[in-house]
């Protein structure tokens, strides 16, 4: 509902608006059928591949994303719509907002919009600003947040960003709503190849990070290293299957990661690879990942958005133009030796057609981060349409 009252606002605020100076929009039209296979069918079994049962399942969807711009100000409206074949339908709202531009170094951003908060090619430690985003196939969703950012830019090399998320104040409107806004401050500096961001994101009793980021460039090689500290955790840590407490108030956990990544381009091939290693104290040690799966169905709450806590991400790519593209990940849980596998092939051979394929699948136990989930091996051939 939030969601509709949100490009309600904003679309009959653009189109009341002057005459845009320039309208920009495109978008995918996209078809998938997908086979998924584990020790339990989640669908309708239609199939037995090595003892896991399969089923079947289909979509359709369309994504646009529409931009008006303006002297001094710019609408800017990202939304996808899903269609299942047993008749489902899901709306997800990415962006929307409209920025003002009142001095050539200030800009006012008022809506839903994503703010890069971090330096990591998939874990972002500093980010507690915009909504986790990292799906069950390892990829990151650059999903916005609804309230209010102010970027001072003095020159090239500094910025400052200062945010008010008031996403959680939305479902409590009747008092004390001020007491769930998210404040978010972030500095970046370039000094040369290198850049530095200090950041610092806090709600009451919920929400207190300050964390620092840092990147280098060398020869095309980027290194990036990133650190947080949350001193309000609400996160439920087991004693024992049955005995469940939260760490008191001030309590630091800590989060890093480190890593690099590479982007190169050979006549008409472009080649890719990132490595990443994070650490993080508020996942669960092994034996109370042993507890927790002992506990589930048992009505636990506020489990951390990572079972473990270290972890290890390997993505490699390359993409010929006007042929094709591959991708192939993977993301170990170094703790339970878990591990969840992606990989993609596009034909990229007809203009503005791209013919694909993606394979998902896991390894671990049932009582592993990966292992528990309901996809085992997962196959989706789609086509998407690009206007």
């Amino acid at each position: 509902m939030k969601q509709f009252v949100f490009i309600t606002i904003f679309t009959i605020t653009a189109l009341t608006a002057i005459p845009a100076q320039e309208w920009t929009q495109f978008g995918d039209i996209g078809l998938a059928a997908t086979m998924s296979h584990a020790e339990i069918a989640v669908g309708d079994p239609v199939s037995d591949w090595f003892g896991l049962t399969g089923w079947f399942t289909a979509s359709g969807n369309i994504e646009m994303d529409h931009r008006l711009d303006y002297d001094q100000a710019m609408f800017r409206l990202h939304h996808l719509l899903e269609v299942t074949a047993e008749g489902d339908i899901s709306y997800n709202l990415y962006e929307a907002y409209i920025s003002f531009f009142p001095v050539p170094w200030l800009a006012v951003d008022i809506g839903k919009k994503h703010v890069n908060w971090g330096m990591g090619s998939l874990f972002l430690p500093t980010d507690a600003i915009n909504p986790k985003t990292i799906d069950s196939t390892d990829r990151r969703q650059d999903i916005g947040f609804q309230g209010l950012t102010l970027t001072f830019t003095p020159n090239e090399n500094f910025s400052i960003i200062t945010a008010l998320n008031i996403e959680n104040s939305l479902d409590n409107l009747e008092s004390d709503y001020w007491r769930d806004f998210r404040y978010g401050l972030l500095m970046s500096a370039f000094f040369g190849n290198l850049q530095i961001k200090t950041s610092l994101v806090y709600e009451p009793d919920t929400v207190f990070r300050p964390g620092l980021a840092a990147s280098f460039d060398i020869e095309g090689f980027v290194f990036t290293a990133e650190g947080a500290v949350d001193f309000h955790n609400p996160t439920y840590y087991p004693e024992s299957a049955l005995v469940w407490d939260q760490p008191e108030l001030w309590t630091p956990f800590y989060y890093v990661d480190a890593g690099v990544r590479k982007l190169a381009a050979i006549d008409d091939i472009t080649l890719s690879f990132a490595v990443e290693y994070f650490f993080t104290s508020a996942g669960y040690t092994k034996s109370e990942e042993s507890w927790f799966f002992e506990a589930l169905g048992m009505g636990t709450m506020h489990i951390p958005q990572f079972l473990g806590q270290h972890y290890l991400y390997g993505d490699i790519g390359m993409e010929t133009t006007g042929l094709l593209a591959t991708h192939h990940s993977i993301l170990v849980n170094l703790q339970d030796s878990s591990i969840l596998f992606w990989h993609s092939v596009t034909l990229l051979v007809i203009e503005n057609l791209d013919l694909n394929i993606e394979v998902m699948w896991t390894t671990g136990s049932s009582t592993a981060e990966f292992g528990l989930l309901p996809q085992r091996i997962q196959i989706t051939a789609g086509a998407v349409f690009h206007f």
